[in-house]
């Protein structure tokens, strides 16, 4: 194998990397959610006593619901 190959190789395995570990890092709107008095996430409707914040989570498309303080 040529210097380029491995370069260009070395490059792509450099580049996978990146994307498999980038991608488990949750959204910003998540960890947003999560940070204010323990707010989780919920597809349709908050359940039961909880309240929607007015937040989302997973790029805008689930809620963010907590406890009422």
């Amino acid at each position: 194998m040529n210097r380029e190959a491995s370069n260009v190789n070395s490059f792509l395995l450099l580049l996978l990397l990146l994307i498999v570990t980038g991608s488990s890092q949750p959204a910003p709107d998540t960890l947003e959610c999560r940070n204010q008095d323990h707010g989780f996430c919920k597809r349709y409707n908050c359940p039961g006593q909880t309240v929607h914040t007015g937040g989302t989570c997973q790029w805008g498309t689930l809620l963010c619901c907590k406890s009422p303080s």
